[in-house]
């Protein structure tokens, strides 16, 4: 299977079990301390990048990379995800501005100086149409993060992994840093790039849209 083929397969998981999942709290190890370093290096990101600006999290779940940032880099923070059970969560203890929605159909009022993907991208259909789109959505300057979890036992969700980072190295992006990170106690193993859209790429199409 060709890169470009592997890039517009879907791993399986429906809305419902997105949602029914969230509700008996099948995702509440995310909070846990083997989590911590995936998010400390996005948020270092941010930190490092970013100026007193607006964060989007982009499938945010309950809001957990919120607790990690530093106001001082950070003046608003707004998350977007389409489990209404992650949401009422976060709203239960965030006071950020949370919208219910799909990804690839969110329509933002305001630029955002960081857009954060962490461990979602591999969930689009498309992610070179997810990326495109979302660069359109950054202020002068504005960064994108990518999260990604290796996740040896999916060979689907792998191998779809792989066709990413070999995307998002190509031309169309600047790297401005690749960070891997392990737990070596629970053996969980991240790779967080930093990027920004190279001029032009964000009124390119991608294939088959």
């Amino acid at each position: 299977m060709d890169t470009s083929t592997l890039l517009r397969t879907t791993p399986t998981a429906s809305a419902e079990w997105w949602e029914y999942t969230y509700r008996r709290g099948a995702w509440t190890y995310l909070a846990g301390a083997k989590e911590v370093s995936r998010y400390a290096v996005v948020a270092g990101y941010i930190r490092f990048y970013v100026r007193n600006g607006v964060v989007l999290d982009a499938g945010c779940g309950e809001g957990l990379l919120h607790p990690h940032l530093d106001s001082r880099s950070v003046s608003k923070y707004v998350g977007i995800d389409f489990s209404g059970a992650a949401l009422q969560a976060a709203r239960r203890s965030i006071p950020a501005l949370f919208t219910q929605t799909l990804i690839d159909v969110y329509k933002p009022e305001e630029q955002f100086d960081a857009i954060v993907f962490n461990e979602v991208l591999y969930y689009m259909p498309d992610p070179r149409y997810t990326l495109t789109r979302y660069s359109s959505f950054l202020a002068s300057n504005g960064i994108i993060i990518v999260s990604m979890y290796h996740n040896t036992r999916d060979l689907q969700l792998s191998k779809k992994c792989e066709a990413i980072t070999q995307y998002i190295t190509t031309g169309d992006w600047i790297i401005l840093d690749i960070t891997q990170v392990t737990n070596v106690t629970a053996d969980l193993t991240w790779s967080i790039h930093a990027l920004k859209p190279r001029a032009g790429v964000c009124s390119a199409e991608p294939a088959d849209h």
